[in-house]
């Protein structure tokens, strides 16, 4: 028996138990259930902002401001090798890749036990969100891969007082100042990670008192190693400013811009700072939305963390609520909720609680790892307060939650009398992976690099090429408008929420056309609803030309509303 268990143990050596785990995490990205992928607008604004470098224009062909362009430009050098479409998924794809290699390095730089990292790896490799992430033609992986190399050559940097390393955290620090607002973000995680783990330990009590007059001291704190650890944080936030700079000219020689959601044109003469970090601060932004945020914030979080626990094979279907449960949520669903969701939060509150008992008792600060990861979980889990908030803005906070409930399981199994966890629990895990692959094949046997492009809103767009002039202007409801750019060519903007401004703005951009639909108006979104009924209430001023079908039933289930639109297209009649 004792053979056996050294053989066994042999051949799962902590790098080949890496290699299992790193060849099943490349499969699951590999390989998707569907040979076409339906291009929303999310990924068709990036695929079109790439096709137009060196500018960096959408809406209107003005500069669009509401994401940095080191994403787009990035799809734009991997197209001279594939299509638009597939190069932005080599992207996606090669960020996920890297990221893996990236955080076992940056895990094992902070903690020095393979057992935690192991268990860390295995959520973040069976991660539904991730995987489906890989694939999509999104900048998150591309965003998180950034925050993962600035925090490891940050926290290496001052911990080693490794001043290539800091360098290198400038610079991708500085990367990711031009690919996302995001980049606020780690700001702060510098300031923790130098706190927490710089060489020297930063004594708050031992601050030297000194003496400014006659009847006043002050405290002076010693921040050894400032010099260098401040360098990333000062040349990333300058970076960054001068993307801010840009939006502040922009704004500042506008009256309107086309900032708003899906390009809607907002009024931007009295921006402010909190402005220019978000464009959902400007006072009508948020009026295109009947509902605001679709539901109240306790759901809202709610169903924001619910996600995070969201593993393959046994994934929730995105877009879960009380309307599409009816035909998105099956028993299997439910099954697995109980046995394995409802378990996977109580191993993160027993390793929250862990942790937080653990701190009280020694009060420890300096090299605590654990509080560490906490305190960049809060960081990055942030976004989650906003009034209209995605799963996708909290996606690097998923992987500290991850050593949460990976340093909670191996606690808990050492409390179970689990002496030494890799020889029985690793190589299990291991044979149950390498099973997986057949499966997942089963019902995954497409490459991701070879999907087949579809757009939404083709027939639409296929309308207007034809029947509408190259050089005139569309107000698109949201949910059509950058669709609409790509498949045509035609300058749009968003159709604005306020029926009263449409007169103005018409003038303003001389439009020519309003399009809008079923599905952005009553089936799901309820989009600029008021401005739909004006244009239809007004057939004197608007002239209906086309009504258009649109059929996804390839992609959705047909009980659902999305499976099916209906868009319509109206001139403006002068």
């Amino acid at each position: 028996m004792k053979g056996l268990k050294d053989t066994v143990m042999w051949i799962l050596t902590k790098k080949n138990l890496v290699i299992i785990l790193f060849i099943v995490f490349l499969y699951l990205r590999l390989f998707i259930s569907d040979s076409s992928l339906l291009l929303s607008s999310d990924s068709l604004k990036f695929i079109e902002t790439s096709k137009r470098f060196p500018n960096y224009t959408l809406y209107n062909d003005e500069i669009y401001l509401h994401h940095p362009p080191l994403y787009p430009y990035t799809i734009r050098f991997f197209s001279l090798f594939f299509q638009d479409h597939t190069a932005a998924i080599f992207v996606s794809l090669i960020s996920s890749i890297a990221s893996f290699f990236v955080l076992y390095n940056f895990l094992m730089l902070l903690t020095k036990n393979f057992d935690i990292v192991f268990f860390v790896m295995v959520f973040y490799t069976m991660s539904a969100t991730f995987i489906e992430a890989a694939g999509a033609i999104l900048r998150e992986t591309f965003v998180v891969l950034l925050i993962l190399l600035a925090l490891y050559y940050y926290v290496k940097g001052v911990k080693f007082n490794n001043k290539k390393s800091l360098i290198a955290a400038t610079i991708f620090g500085s990367l990711l100042a031009i690919t996302s607002d995001h980049v606020v973000f780690i700001l702060p995680a510098f300031a923790l990670s130098y706190i927490i783990f710089n060489k020297e330990k930063i004594n708050l009590k031992a601050a030297e008192v000194q003496r400014t007059s006659r009847f006043a001291f002050s405290k002076r704190l010693k921040l050894p190693n400032l010099k260098y650890a401040i360098m990333p944080l000062l040349i990333t936030l300058i970076v960054y400013g001068s993307w801010l700079g840009i939006k502040a000219f922009q704004y500042s020689n506008s009256y309107y811009y086309p900032i708003g959601i899906e390009g809607i044109p907002i009024d931007v003469r009295n921006f402010g700072i909190f402005e220019l970090l978000s464009p959902q601060l400007f006072e009508d932004y948020s009026d295109a939305r009947l509902v605001s945020s679709g539901i109240p914030a306790v759901k809202r979080v709610a169903f924001n963390i619910g996600y995070m626990f969201n593993m393959a094979p046994f994934s929730i279907p995105d877009g879960l609520n009380f309307t599409t449960m009816k035909y998105l949520l099956f028993t299997r669903h439910i099954i697995y909720i109980i046995l394995i969701y409802v378990p996977l939060a109580m191993l993160a509150i027993f390793g929250l609680y862990t942790i937080a008992k653990e701190f009280i008792r020694t009060k420890k600060i300096y090299q605590n790892v654990n509080l560490y990861m906490i305190g960049i979980f809060l960081i990055f889990i942030f976004p989650i307060t906003q009034k209209f908030v995605s799963p996708r803005y909290i996606y690097t906070s998923y992987i500290f939650l991850y050593f949460i409930m990976g340093y909670g399981l191996t606690t808990l199994l050492k409390k179970r009398g689990v002496a030494q966890i890799r020889p029985i629990i690793f190589p299990l895990i291991a044979i149950l992976l390498l099973l997986l692959i057949p499966i997942w094949y089963y019902s995954h046997p497409y490459v991701v690099l070879f999907s087949k492009k579809v757009i939404s809103s083709q027939k639409t767009g296929d309308f207007i090429a034809n029947n509408i002039p190259s050089e005139a202007v569309i107000m698109a409801q949201p949910g059509y408008g950058v669709k609409l750019i790509y498949l045509t060519g035609n300058r749009v903007v968003g159709l604005h929420p306020q029926p009263e401004k449409l007169p103005e703005l018409i003038d303003y951009y001389n439009i020519s056309y309003i399009v809008f639909g079923r599905r952005y108006t009553s089936d799901a979104y309820y989009v600029s609803t008021k401005s739909v009924e004006f244009v239809r209430d007004n057939p004197d001023k608007f002239e209906l030309i086309a009504a258009i079908q649109e059929d996804y039933r390839d992609f959705y289930n047909e009980e659902d509303p999305a499976s099916t639109d209906e868009v319509y297209i109206y001139k403006i009649i002068n």
